[in-house]
């Protein structure tokens, strides 16, 4: 375990965490607490109603809780919390649970490092958003140079090669990150498809950021994972609260 500066091709570095399998964000803690919190992410204990959300970094995790916390609330008002709240990588067992039900507990770990025990144990909805590589990268070089935590100032074509960005035609997910956070999103999208080949022993629903943009079918997909059966037929009732519900989550600024 290690606070590590990763150098681009221009020599402008990435400060991040080593936690041993892969690196991490630093999220304002120091890199033990982040190890500790890696550590113990397996042993992570859910409440009944909650829900889980899994996504590799940039590939729509704000946008999915948000759209899932409104749907648990059936309220089209902004939410008055944030994922970072609830999300496993970056909180310990017992900052999450200071906030209140319903949460959406998130994480951008591979399965393999999930809590799946007590996921299959509570059979926990989850919700496995994913995105196109390409636009995932943008975004990731985007994010990294933003956040204070990374504190790096790179350029983009510094920042590619470093990262080892590579998009094979035949196959439009298989792409590498060499030392991106969370591993490489080519190895991300190669676990989900065995654990779900093999059967991943809990409610998986998975869907596409650039679904998304569709509007009202993204919202009954949300719905159904939810079994929220009335609320998905009511969207082809014109019922005011979900046409206020798509509004907020699909149209606002």
């Amino acid at each position: 375990m290690a606070k590590v500066k990763i150098p681009d091709a221009g020599g402008a570095a990435l400060t991040m965490v080593d936690v041993g399998d892969f690196i991490t964000p630093i999220f304002f803690k120091s890199a033990q607490e982040i190890k500790d919190i890696f550590d113990n992410v397996p042993n992570f204990k859910f409440r009944n109603d909650d829900l889980m959300l899994c996504t590799f970094s940039k590939t729509g995790t704000n946008w999915v809780y948000e759209i899932l916390m409104m749907i648990l609330n059936r309220s089209a008002e902004r939410i008055q919390t944030y994922k970072v709240f609830t999300m496993l990588e970056g909180v310990t067992a017992e900052e999450a649970d200071q906030q209140p039900s319903p949460r959406v507990m998130n994480c951008h770990y591979r399965p393999k490092y999930l809590p799946l025990e007590d996921m299959r144990a509570k059979q926990i909805k989850t919700v496995l958003c994913l995105r196109n590589p390409k636009d995932t990268a943008v975004s990731y070089y985007n994010h990294m140079k933003g956040l204070n935590i990374y504190d790096y100032d790179g350029k983009w074509e510094d920042w590619l090669p470093v990262y080892g960005l590579f998009v094979i035609i035949t196959c439009m997910f298989h792409y590498i990150y060499v030392l991106l956070d969370y591993g490489k999103y080519s190895d991300y999208l190669l676990h989900w498809q065995k654990r779900i080949q093999e059967g991943p022993g809990f409610p998986l629903h998975i869907m596409y950021y650039e679904d998304l943009k569709m509007g009202q079918q993204s919202i009954q997909f949300c719905c159904n994972i939810i079994s929220f059966q009335q609320m998905a037929t009511d969207l082809y009732l014109g019922d005011p609260t979900i046409a206020l519900l798509v509004e907020a989550m699909f149209y606002s600024a």
